[in-house]
């Protein structure tokens, strides 16, 4: 088996690539992505090795071959070591720890592939609170009232200093008011620039931390500050000119809130020349007007060296106004503006804000934001804060996108793929994390929440049960109106009623006389049946109100309306359901149409009544005739 395995593997290798004398050295490739690089953090690049045709080589045959190695600026060099993750890729992971160019010397067999000499920079580490360190002249000390000054280079850990890029350390007396911050800035070098002054010979100690808050291990730095030997003051030319006269601040017109900083007057007289002040000569007057619109009387100070100064530290963003005054009149540099700006963006203070903070729904879009706000509490509106942000299991998202509105906040939109609860993980461009911590996004699935929110739907619907029962009102109120129409047109007659009971009175004589004519009336006379006849109008008053509520149709005899009107008030006290008080309304609908028609009953029998006394009459009249 042994001859035939041999065989198979040489027959594959024949198939899936050529010999390793067959590669084109020309032809190799370097695939080197383009990142940024920083010493002591890993990065790859890969190799491939080609034939003249440009086809892949297997690495079994051509992998002992290639040589790499990264050449430092200083000569320098570290060879590195190649790796065979597939059948044709050559892969090699470098660390380096020294910051600086390099360039790649890359050989196939001892000769040069075409990305030989290819040069890659890798950048310090962050800034170590360790490693760097302060220098300059002004570290030895001085005469009180003159500034002094020393810069700090900022260092990575592995000893590389930062030659680009701004440290932004900050430095502070401490405890002491006699010294002060004259300037600080940045050179764009990786270094801080500093000027200290103190009003009173003395020691003084001033503290350095990094940006993120950390403090140098050469802090505190101390300077001594002696009595001063500055040259005296020569001779005034002439008096002070306010005209002339104006003030000298680096960095007068942009501060950061919570810096120290200074206004140094410059007298001069009238031909523009510098006049070395002391306090004995006069002294400038200063006072600044706040953003709230307050009036703050600043103390003035005499340097050695002739000029006068005082001192200032805001915390609070705005513009400061200087009312600037020589003994009572205004100098040329009166009025001017001091922007005080937000510091860095501080992790106690900053916070996320957004309705989808308390939650939302799997596949619809979220979205939340983080405003900027600095260790003073001052919101920073303008730039881009750089947070970092990370949420736990990002494979459950269908996308996740941070930006800033370059007005101090960043902005996150994402959307889930299914319900989860998402911790997210705020920290400052220094990766400083919140003292909130981190924090829940709830994110549900959107099915649970359909079928649970018909749940609320069954306690509206006995709301709306009683409205079924009053809608067919109108149908039994039309039933019953509809039939006595044509009967309650003379409805107006039963006004006069109780005039028509005299009637007897205005008996028409005339009409008896043709009465021989109707002989025969005598025999029909039931005397007897007119009273018996008037009173069943009373007695069946009650049976057409049974009518009138079982809707039987028109009634025999006339009803009564007063009694009808006294039945109905009763029932709504009684009733206590909606269907009561429809079947009340009916009835009362009803009762009105059949109290109608009860009128025009009760009207065609008082005229039969009339009419029958009036026969009655004219009979007994008859008969006493007769009689005679």
């Amino acid at each position: 088996m042994a001859p035939l395995k041999a065989f198979l593997l040489l027959i594959s290798t024949h198939l899936c690539c050529t010999y390793a004398s067959d590669v084109d050295p020309s032809k190799c490739v370097l695939i080197l992505p383009t990142v940024d690089r920083f010493a002591g953090t890993s990065f790859d690049f890969l190799l491939y090795a080609r034939n003249s045709n440009g086809e892949n080589v297997q690495h079994a045959d051509s992998g002992q071959k290639f040589t790499v190695a990264l050449v430092h600026e200083d000569g320098e060099e570290y060879p590195q070591t190649v790796e065979y993750p597939s059948a044709v890729a050559h892969y090699i992971t470098a660390n380096l720890t020294k910051a600086g160019q390099y360039v790649m010397a890359l050989e196939w067999d001892g000769t040069a592939i075409p990305a030989n000499g290819t040069q890659l920079l890798v950048n310090p580490d962050e800034v170590s609170e360790q490693t760097s360190f302060a220098f300059g002249e002004g570290l030895a000390g001085g005469p009180a009232g003159e500034a002094l000054s020393f810069s700090i280079q900022a260092v990575d850990k592995y000893g590389n200093e930062h030659l680009s890029g701004n440290p932004g350390f900050e430095v502070t007396v401490v405890g002491s008011q006699d010294a002060h911050l004259v300037s600080k800035g940045d050179n764009g070098h990786g270094q801080t620039l500093v000027e200290v002054e103190a009003i009173e010979a003395g020691e003084y100690s001033f503290e350095v931390k990094t940006s993120t808050d950390k403090l140098l291990a050469i802090s505190p730095i101390t300077i001594d500050f002696t009595e001063g030997t500055a040259q005296p003051a020569p001779e005034s030319n002439g008096s002070v000119d306010p005209e002339q006269t104006t003030i000298i601040s680096p960095r007068l017109t942009n501060e950061t809130a919570g810096n120290l900083g200074a206004v140094y007057f410059e007298a001069r007289n009238a031909a523009g020349e510098f006049l070395p002040l002391t306090h004995a000569d006069g002294h400038f007057e200063a006072s600044v007007v706040l953003p709230s619109g307050e009036l703050e009387s600043k103390q003035i100070y005499a340097t050695a060296s002739g000029y006068q100064f005082f001192t200032y530290r805001y915390n609070v963003t705005g513009t400061y106004i200087l009312l600037l005054n020589w003994q009572g009149t205004a100098i040329s540099a009166n009025g001017t503006e001091l922007n005080v700006y937000p510091s860095e963006p501080s992790a106690d203070m900053s916070y996320p804000f957004g309705e989808d903070l308390d939650g939302g729904l799997a596949h619809v879009p979220m979205e939340f934001g983080v405003q900027a706000v600095d260790k003073f509490g001052n919101y920073i509106l303008e730039g881009d804060p750089k947070f970092n942000i990370h949420i736990s299991n990002p494979s459950k998202l269908q996308y996740f996108n941070v930006t800033s509105n370059q007005e101090g906040q960043t902005l996150v939109q994402f959307m889930a793929n299914e319900a989860n609860t998402f911790q997210v993980t705020v920290k400052t461009q220094d990766h400083v994390p919140f003292a909130s911590g981190p924090f829940d996004l709830v994110v549900e699935d959107p099915n649970s929440q359909e079928n649970s929110s018909p749940t609320p739907e069954p306690e509206s619907e006995p709301e709306s049960a009683p409205v079924p029962e009053t809608e067919p009102e109108p149908e039994p109120e039309s039933e019953p109106e509809s039939a006595p129409v044509p009967e309650t047109e003379p409805e107006p007659e039963p006004e006069s009623e109780p005039e028509s009971a005299p009637v007897p009175e205005t008996e028409p004589e005339p009409e008896p006389e043709s009465g021989p004519e109707s002989a025969p009336v005598p025999e029909t006379e039931p005397e007897p049946e007119p009273e018996s006849g008037l009173e069943p109008d009373t007695e069946e008053v009650s049976g057409p109100e049974q009518d009138s509520h079982e809707g039987d149709g028109p009634p025999v005899a006339p009803p009564s309306p007063p009694v009808v009107i006294e039945e109905t008030p009763g029932q709504p006290e009684e009733a206590s359901s909606p269907a009561s008080e429809a079947d009340s309304e009916s009835g009362t609908s009803s009762n009105s149409g059949l109290s109608k028609t009860a009128v025009v009953l009760i009207v065609i029998g008082a005229s039969a009544a009339v009419v029958v006394i009036v026969i009655i009459v004219l009979v007994r009249n008859r008969r006493r005739r007769n009689s005679l």
